[in-house]
C-alpha cells in the first residue's frame, strides 16, 4: 500500500509509506518548483552496513542534511532502504527541520508609533524569535515604513521602544503561505507606560507617563476596571495623575491604549505596570519595599549613609528622603520618625 500525508502544515512536503508483510520503505518528496532553496534535516531509517561484523544493522535514527535549490531538481526525494521481516520496523522517515524559501517574497510593515522611537522586528523559527531588524528609527511625526525584508518565515513580530527605552506591546503577524509576501499597513502600536514611583502612601497621587502617537487619545486602565483619559502631546509624550485615596492598600495595576483621532482606530493595551499603595506615612523610608519599616531598613539606611559619605551618589539618592539632593541630618531624622511611628503602631 502507499500512504501519502502532509508533513506539518506545509503543502509542499509529503511523507510516503510503502509497505508489505516483509518490507517497508519510506520516502519524503519536497516540491521545489516555486522555491528558491530548501534546507532539510531528515530522520531516515536505514540499514547501515557494519564493516566490522559484515552485516547490515538497522538504525532508526540515521539523519541527513540536504541543501538544494530548485535549479538542482524540481522535486527532492529522500528514501529509506530499511527492511525487515515485518512492515513495523520501529520508525519512520521524519522531516525534523525544514526551511523552504519562496522566490522574491518580502515582509513589509507600515504604521504609527511615536517620535524618536526605534523598531525591532523578529521572525519566528520553530517557536524561537530571530531578530531581523533592530533600532530602526521612527520619523519625527511618529510614522514608520519598513519594506523589503526577505520573507522566509510564516510569522513575524514587531515592537517599539520609545526615547526612554520603554517598550510597546508586541504585535505578531502571520504570513498566509510561503509563496506570498506579507504586507501589513495601518499598524497602530500600543503606547508605552511607566510609573514615576512604584510605591505611594494612600491619598498621594501616582504619576503615569509614557509615549503614544502625537495628539492621540490615551486611556489608562486601572486594575482592569477604571478608565482615565488624557491626550498625547505633539511630541508623543503623555502623563496623568491618579489619586490613590479610594484605592485599597496593596498592589494595583495600570495599562494604556490609544486611539488615533483621525481614523478612530484603537491600539492594543500596553504592557502592564504595577504599584503599591502603602499605609506608611513616609514610603521612601521603606528601603527594601516590603511594605513596612523594620530593623532591616535601618541597616540599609546606615550602610547607604556610610557609602554616601564616601561619595557614592547612588547611595545618596537612596536615603535622600526629603529629596533635596543630599544625604544629611534631615534625612536621618525623617527616617527615625518613620521608624518610631511604625514601631509604635505595631507594638501598642
Amino acid at each position: 500500500c502507499v500512504d501519502t500525508v502532509p508533513i506539518g502544515e506545509n503543502e509542499n512536503i509529503t511523507d510516503t509509506l510503502v509497505s508489505s508483510d516483509f518490507f517497508a520503505s519510506y520516502s519524503t518528496k519536497i516540491n521545489l518548483d516555486d522555491l528558491a532553496e530548501a534546507k532539510v534535516t531528515a530522520n531516515i531509517p536505514q540499514n547501515i552496513w557494519d564493516p566490522d561484523n559484515q552485516v547490515y544493522l538497522y538504525d532508526p535514527n540515521f539523519s541527513v542534511d540536504v541543501n538544494v535549490t530548485s535549479a538542482d531538481v524540481p522535486i527532492l526525494e529522500l528514501y529509506s532502504d530499511a527492511s525487515s521481516v515485518s512492515s513495523d520496523i520501529g520508525g519512520s522517515l521524519r522531516v525534523l527541520d525544514f526551511d523552504l524559501i519562496a522566490k522574491n517574497t518580502t515582509a513589509n510593515f507600515s504604521g504609527k508609533a511615536y517620535p524618536g522611537a526605534r523598531l525591532f522586528i523578529a521572525k519566528k523559527v520553530f517557536g524561537a524569535d530571530v531578530l531581523l531588524k533592530q533600532g530602526v528609527p521612527v520619523s519625527e511625526n511618529g510614522d514608520f515604513k519598513i519594506s523589503g525584508i526577505p520573507a522566509d518565515s510564516l510569522a513575524y513580530s514587531i515592537l517599539a521602544k520609545d526615547k526612554e527605552g520603554r517598550q510597546s506591546q508586541v504585535k505578531v503577524y502571520n504570513r498566509p503561505s510561503l509563496y506570498e509576501s506579507l504586507d501589513i499597513s495601518g499598524i497602530l502600536l500600543s503606547p508605552t507606560i511607566d510609573l514615576v514611583r512604584g510605591i505611594v502612601t494612600r491619598g498621594d497621587f501616582i504619576k503615569v507617563v509614557g509615549s503614544a502617537y502625537p495628539q492621540s487619545r490615551v486611556q489608562i486602565q486601572l486594575d482592569n476596571d477604571i478608565l482615565y483619559e488624557t491626550k498625547a502631546s505633539g511630541g508623543g509624550e503623555y502623563h496623568i495623575l491618579i489619586n490613590t485615596a479610594r484605592l485599597s492598600f496593596g498592589q494595583h495595576s495600570v495599562s494604556a491604549k490609544e486611539q488615533d483621532l483621525a481614523t478612530r482606530k484603537e491600539s492594543d493595551f500596553s504592557p502592564t505596570r504595577t504599584f503599591l499603595v502603602s499605609a506608611l506615612a513616609v514610603v521612601k523610608a521603606d528601603l527594601n519595599n516590603d511594605g513596612k519599616i523594620t530593623i532591616t531598613d535601618w541597616s540599609i539606611f546606615l550602610e547607604n549613609w556610610r557609602r554616601s559619605k564616601l561619595g557614592d551618589t547612588k547611595a545618596t539618592t537612596i536615603i535622600d528622603l526629603n529629596e533635596n539632593g543630599k544625604a544629611d541630618i534631615s534625612d536621618f531624622g525623617i527616617f527615625l520618625r518613620a521608624f518610631k511611628t511604625q514601631y509604635f503602631f505595631f507594638h501598642h
